[in-house]
């Protein structure tokens, strides 16, 4: 079952319409429809806010959503936790210039196709 269908099983099953959900989260009407249908990936805040009026429990919406939106980033929960360790305690600017390191190396004549891929080094090992 998809996020947008089973939002929208909630919302019939409490016999309210897209209009009544909308009213009661702020939410267009428009929005829950590409919701509903699947046309539009809510995000986190958004799924607890169709939620909300329900007094239903999020997390498994939330959780499903983050799923999807691994997979369409091609990443799984490893690199992510990996990525958090490695990069959690930076601040926005030292965040912000790894990543315009990265775009830099990624960029077309910069890639390497063959180059090996980096070795973390232990806390003991200095650089080659």
């Amino acid at each position: 079952m998809s996020i947008g269908t089973e939002i929208a099983k909630i919302r019939t099953d409490a016999g309210w319409s897209q209009a009544r959900l909308a009213k009661e989260t702020g939410l267009s009407s428009s929005y829950i429809f590409y919701v509903e249908n699947d046309e539009v990936l809510p995000s986190a805040e958004k799924i607890r806010e169709m939620l909300e009026p329900f007094h239903l429990d999020p997390e498994p919406l939330v959780r499903m959503r983050d799923e999807l939106e691994l997979d369409r980033l091609n990443l799984d929960a490893p690199t992510i936790v990996r990525l958090k360790e490695e990069f959690g305690e930076l601040s926005a600017s030292e965040r912000e210039a790894v990543v315009d390191l990265l775009r830099g190396l990624r960029a077309p004549g910069n890639r390497d196709e063959k180059a090996e891929p980096a070795r973390r080094r232990t806390p003991n090992e200095s650089p080659a």
